[in-house]
């Protein structure tokens, strides 16, 4: 299960790879969620990696896949 938060920034990632063919970068994730810390954005992409919603590549910026359908 996720949380409304966990949720949002999903939804946020995966509209923002279909809108645009590539992912958002924390920097873009937050802007859209109206977030001011970039901190909190990589928190809530940790915790989503961790429950098996998506994917991403350590030092990479653009590195997030879809691995669960939401």
């Amino acid at each position: 299960m996720l949380t409304e938060k966990e949720r949002t920034i999903l939804n946020i990632i995966e509209m923002y790879i279909r809108e645009k063919s590539m992912s958002p970068t924390v920097r873009e994730i937050a802007e859209i969620a109206e977030l001011n810390s970039t901190a909190t954005v990589q928190k809530y992409i940790n915790i989503l990696e961790s429950k098996g919603y998506i994917l991403k590549e350590k030092g990479c910026c653009r590195s997030i896949r879809i691995k669960k359908i939401s």
